[in-house]
């Protein structure tokens, strides 16, 4: 339970300091989300369960045409959307 816990905080961590970048800073803060959640074997396993709900769906196609300089979209599940925060 302990480590669920330290997980979830950590996680909300990491997060808030994205959400928090401004767009200056916001290209460099997403790697450092990407990589917090390379590094957590619970976190990799929830993407990887993912993959398998989205098997038609590319996040880096998603990317490439539903992101820009001014404007973005996201899938329109909470899947998806893990799925393209854990490709960029």
């Amino acid at each position: 339970m302990r480590y669920q816990r330290n997980l979830q905080i950590q996680l909300q961590q990491q997060y808030r300091r994205l959400y928090k970048s401004d767009y200056r800073s916001y290209a460099k803060q997403a790697p450092y989300f990407r990589d917090f959640i390379a590094r957590k074997p619970a976190l990799l396993a929830l993407i990887d369960s993912f993959k398998h709900l989205l098997n038609d769906f590319d996040p880096v196609q998603w990317v490439e045409e539903n992101f820009s300089d001014r404007d973005h979209g996201w899938p329109p599940t909470e899947e998806g959307r893990a799925s393209v925060v854990s490709c960029t």
